[in-house]
């Protein structure tokens, strides 16, 4: 995502476990994250951990994509 472009809304349906492991994990952090904010921290962990390669948190994946 550039700079300049506007963030992409997304609604999302989530069984009762898998929102509470997200709350879960947002209350486990130093800093209690707004749920919006959490849901981007878990998104962009989890495509750093299959595409192997780091995520800048406002950067583009383009790059990340094309090399895994």
């Amino acid at each position: 995502m550039t700079q300049d472009a506007r963030p992409t809304a997304i609604q999302a349906r989530f069984s009762a476990s898998e929102l509470e492991a997200i709350e879960n994990w947002r209350r486990a952090q130093p800093r209690i994250p707004p749920l919006a904010g959490a849901m981007r921290t878990l998104v962009r962990l989890g495509l750093e951990a299959v595409l192997v390669q780091p995520i800048a948190a406002d950067g583009d994946a383009k790059e990340a994509v094309a090399a895994a």
